[in-house]
């Protein structure tokens, strides 16, 4: 029962940041020149060009199914023969007794990833924003969330991994 609530908390907080992040996205594209560097040379330069539009879709659409993807992912697992998975002491975790209860602790660790991917896919527009702003980009707080996510990401993944190595 607990599990339940925690996954469902885990997809309410994701469902939420998705929202807020296609909110932002919108936001900054209006703020955004009419045409936009699409890519830049090793000196700095801009050579190549597109509408301020072009990025936002392409960004909104990484947004939506990364995330929901590394949410989802894990619920598909359970479909895959048990040979396929690929996690240390499967063939503990993955025995017919221990199956069910790895197949439930799986989701919320995929969510939570989905969840810092979504604050980092949020955040690089805002920090590109600044960027053309040519504000302070050492001392902005930007970049300390971004790293801060990175760091809980390598954190959580490195949880997840050292949970299945360990037997009980």
């Amino acid at each position: 029962m607990l599990a339940n609530a925690v996954w469902i908390l885990r997809l309410v907080l994701l469902t939420g940041v998705v929202g807020a992040g296609i909110l932002v996205l919108r936001a900054i594209a209006d703020i955004h020149p009419a045409r936009v560097a699409a890519h830049v040379t090793r000196g700095g330069h801009a050579s190549g060009w597109m509408d301020r539009r072009s990025p936002v879709a392409s960004l909104i659409a990484i947004l939506v199914a990364l995330p929901i993807g590394s949410a989802v992912l894990p619920w598909v697992l359970r479909f895959l023969p048990p040979e396929s998975i690929n996690i240390p002491n499967r063939a503990y975790w993955l025995a017919p007794a221990q199956r069910d209860g790895t197949y439930r602790a799986l989701p919320v660790p995929g969510a939570d990833l989905g969840i810092a991917q979504e604050v980092v896919i949020i955040w690089v527009p805002v920090m590109i924003r600044d960027a053309q702003r040519q504000s302070d980009l050492i001392s902005d707080w930007s970049w300390k969330l971004v790293l801060a996510t990175v760091v809980f990401i390598v954190a959580r993944q490195t949880l997840f991994v050292r949970h299945f190595r360990r037997l009980p």
